[in-house]
């Protein structure tokens, strides 16, 4: 019976949520999210227990575990991801390089060497730039905040 009992364990799914520990894999994913996701595809990822902003230019949606804690905002434009951002200083956060959030922002220059600096209203903005693709490195005072992947044309202060 314990045999049984463990296999369905094992085979359920893993419920949808914003994850504890999200990853920014620069270019590519924030907290699992990609650019291009389509809102069906960002519900199946993170659920469907989220803010929508009533303010914001584009539809947007906050996930956080309280409603206050840190989080993730993903932007849509046309159907579609085309920003998703931090919320807050989510601590455990980090990229798939090793940067962690908390961490010194002289820490940037080990696993990026190349980054634009932006100043926000109250924050800083350390950004990567590809051809389809921006990540972002958010600062405040000497350390790293949270985390950005946003399309070219989007605004890197959010």
């Amino acid at each position: 019976m314990l045999p049984l009992l463990l296999a369905l364990a094992l085979a359920r799914p893993v419920a949808a949520g914003l994850p504890d520990h999200g990853v920014l894999v620069p270019f590519r994913s924030l907290a699992g999210v990609r650019l291009g996701d389509t809102p069906a595809q960002v519900e199946t990822r993170l659920g469907t227990r989220y803010q929508p902003c009533a303010r914001c230019a584009t539809t947007t949606w906050y996930y956080s575990h309280t409603g206050i804690s840190p989080g993730l905002a993903v932007a849509f434009r046309k159907g579609h991801v085309s920003a998703v951002s931090t919320l807050g200083a989510p601590i455990g956060w980090r990229t798939s390089d090793g940067l962690r959030v908390g961490e010194g922002i002289d820490h940037v220059q080990l696993f990026y060497a190349k980054f634009t600096w932006r100043t926000c209203i109250g924050y800083g903005a350390l950004s990567l730039r590809k051809a389809r693709a921006v990540t972002a490195i958010y600062t405040t005072g000497d350390v790293v905040y949270g985390f950005g992947l946003l399309r070219p044309a989007e605004p890197v202060c959010r």
